[in-house]
């Protein structure tokens, strides 16, 4: 984003934007928390599919139901994850994720901080080629009609602005997934329509750096 401040599936509200209540800042302690392989897969989940349990999460990564409960603790702790109350019965704990977002224009440049950051780029970087390179590679095997395929976007655009009008850009497009964000989030708990799929918004909006000898990158 314009200010620095990098998004995962449900990192902050754009700059400039307040943040719902249902957002957290992570500061050192939270990032060097979330940087962690079988959480960073944890709080995907979640993300992707809703609410879970531990045991849910435990079959679904290929884990022990100890391990994701251990690490679901943790996650807590630092306000990444929450119970979902009025769910389960007896010990049986439903949790879903929080949003949450990092300021890597501080996280990054701290030494104390900046290899749990590079760990969460890096991991984020990993994830959207795996995700968009299954999708790309699904397309030749798609009817001519599939509404989905027909219905997605891959687009790159590129423009000379001024830092004020990269801000208002981040936070368009901000606004416009934070929209459909409200609208439809409930589907995961409450259910959805038979044809509804599940979609990813990858929104990457960032100066380009020249390579050419003699410019500071």
């Amino acid at each position: 984003m314009a200010d620095g401040k990098t998004p995962d599936e449900a990192f902050p509200a754009p700059a400039g934007k307040k943040a719902k209540d249902d957002y957290v800042q992570l500061g050192p302690e939270g990032l060097k928390a979330y940087a962690h392989p079988l959480r960073m897969a944890i709080l995907r989940y979640l993300r992707e599919h809703g609410r879970a349990t531990s045991t849910t999460l435990a079959e679904a990564l290929g884990e022990s139901t100890g391990q994701t409960s251990y690490h679901l603790r943790q996650l807590a702790k630092h306000q990444l994850v929450e119970d979902v109350p009025g769910v389960g019965s007896g010990r049986e704990r439903w949790w879903r994720a929080r949003g949450a977002g990092v300021d890597l224009s501080t996280m990054l440049t701290d030494p104390d901080t900046a290899k749990a950051a590079d760990i969460l780029l890096a991991d984020l970087v990993r994830e959207r080629n795996e995700v968009l390179g299954r999708w790309i590679g699904s397309l030749s095997r798609l009817s001519a009609d599939d509404l989905v395929a027909q219905r997605s976007l891959h687009s790159s655009t590129t423009l000379l602005l001024t830092p004020e009008e990269l801000l208002e850009l981040s936070n368009a497009l901000g606004e416009v997934v934070e929209s459909f964000s409200d609208r439809f989030q409930s589907r995961f708990d409450e259910g959805a329509p038979e044809c509804a799929v599940r979609i990813r918004a990858h929104i990457d909006v960032f100066p380009i750096l020249d390579e050419a000898p003699g410019v500071e990158s």
